[in-house]
């Protein structure tokens, strides 16, 4: 049965051992595709932004999400949390125009 979670919010034990292996300290996986795409717009991952990236994947996990969008000053990453991987990546300034589908969290760098 439900348990009590963070800010009184009740999860099963099923979603706290979710949480638990989506964030199992690995790093998140940054898609070629991705990688290539950031280059185009002019950005490169520092690893301060891989170190950033990475707490805020787990703050999403810890909360129980599963697909999150996580805002920086300048980039918009969408995070796979059950493949720990770096999905997409948006402009900021552009963000306003663009649909994001199926994500249950955002967090911010």
């Amino acid at each position: 049965g439900p348990i009590a979670g963070r800010g009184g919010v009740a999860t099963t034990f099923a979603d706290v051992l979710a949480a638990k292996v989506m964030d199992d300290g690995r790093p998140l996986y940054l898609r070629p595709e991705v990688r290539d795409q950031m280059r185009m717009m002019g950005h490169e991952l520092t690893h301060e932004d891989q170190v950033s990236l990475n707490e805020a994947a787990g703050r999403i996990a810890s909360a129980g999400g599963r697909k999150g969008l996580v805002l920086g000053e300048q980039l918009a990453f969408v995070v796979d949390l059950n493949n720990r991987e770096i999905v997409a990546v948006h402009d900021r300034a552009q963000l306003a125009q663009n649909v994001i589908l199926e994500i249950d969290s955002v967090a911010t760098l």
